[in-house]
């Protein structure tokens, strides 16, 4: 059994005047959200041996914040095809680069993040920032993920609730 956290980047500032949607920054609030999620994260034991995560600036640093709390016990694993990804994109990276761990979360943006915690799930999801979700799936490798799986919604949660 393997466990998939699907998180939303923490809250980033609008884009300013020429600045590009991939390079925005997390405001101050996101980061504050950011340490309580990691929190909860350790207590639940649900710390990842990976994060794949998007290029973007803003979901780069939700995934470096996330690791600052949990001191270096998570690798991190950029690539630029999550960056805005829809939910087949984000499975077919899942199945390609989730290696063998056990704890796999996922970095990225709506709306496809919230479209695949939906499908998985079989209900609608819609994920705020910092917000997360977190399946069991009746597999043994990432391989061989895909919707069909046997999967089990096991929680969600995000920093209002904490």
């Amino acid at each position: 059994m393997l466990r998939l956290i699907l998180m939303r980047h923490a809250e980033s500032e609008w884009s300013r005047s020429g600045q590009k949607d991939h390079d925005r920054p997390l405001t101050m609030q996101g980061s504050h959200d950011l340490s309580q999620m990691a929190n909860w994260l350790q207590a639940e034991r649900l710390v990842p041996e990976l994060i794949l995560c998007s290029s973007a600036l803003r979901t780069l640093e939700t995934a470096e914040g996330l690791m600052k709390e949990w001191c270096g016990a998570t690798t991190l694993s950029c690539t630029k095809q999550l960056y805005l990804a829809d939910p087949e994109t984000l499975q077919k990276t899942v199945r390609q680069d989730g290696c063998d761990s056990q704890n796999l979360m996922v970095i990225a943006h709506n709306p496809g993040l919230s479209y695949l915690s939906s499908i998985l799930a079989g209900h609608t999801i819609q994920l705020s920032t910092s917000g997360l979700v977190l399946f069991e799936v009746a597999i043994t490798d990432w391989g061989d993920f895909k919707v069909g799986d046997a999967v089990r919604m096991m929680g969600s949660m995000e920093p209002g609730a904490l």
